[in-house]
């Protein structure tokens, strides 16, 4: 009986920090004009197109997605979704939170990660095989590759300028897209909110149109 109660109350639980979750998400989407689905792809044709451009730059969606949010902000394509990434090490899926920005142009490739995001990001973003290693500071715990390294360092130069902090982040820019992940769910709050994600991709993307 205990055992059956104990099952009852972690079931409630996670219902309700499901639905809170989800309130969380619908607020911040409404917050910034965007559209908001709990589950799977946008119904929108053109949103849900979108998710096929990710998936052929090697964004891995095995399961569906969650807490969707799509449509325009400062004037661009941009995406919001948590996406389950199976870990190898852990043997089971964990829930990272992806933000993407559509970019006018197709740009080289650059990647931004951590070392902690090595054994998950390495399955995705296909490796551009001209990618080349760019100098970080000696205090920072991201590694840049780049295709295009004078390019890349123009960007991080531009968005330093910009009052931004892009070695502070995981996020590639890949073709006509910049995407951003971390592990984890919608973030309204601290390090890697929403607004911020969005804020940094647009400016990201700006950097690498200029």
């Amino acid at each position: 009986m205990e055992v059956f109660a104990q099952g009852v109350v972690e079931v409630v639980f996670g219902e309700a920090s499901r639905a809170a979750r989800r309130r969380r998400a619908a607020g911040f989407a409404a917050s910034v004009g965007l559209g908001f689905q709990e589950e799977g792809r946008p119904g929108d044709v053109e949103a849900s197109g979108w998710f096929d451009e990710l998936e052929m730059l090697g964004v891995p969606f095995v399961q569906p997605v969650a807490d969707t949010f799509a449509g325009s902000y400062q004037g661009r394509d941009v995406l919001g979704f948590e996406n389950p990434v199976w870990s190898k090490r852990k043997r089971r899926h964990t829930p990272y939170r992806f933000t993407a920005v559509r970019l006018a142009r197709a740009v080289p490739d650059l990647l931004v990660t951590a070392p902690k995001d090595a054994a998950v990001s390495g399955q995705w973003f296909w490796p551009d095989p001209n990618r080349m290693p760019l100098p970080v500071p000696q205090d920072s715990d991201r590694t840049v590759l780049a295709a295009d390294p004078a390019l890349a360092d123009m960007v991080l130069d531009r968005l330093i300028a910009a009052g931004e902090r892009p070695l502070d982040r995981s996020w590639t820019v890949r073709e006509n897209w910049a995407v951003g992940w971390h592990r984890g769910r919608l973030r309204t709050r601290g390090a890697n909110d929403a607004a911020a994600a969005l804020r940094f991709l647009a400016a990201a993307a700006e950097a690498c149109e200029r």
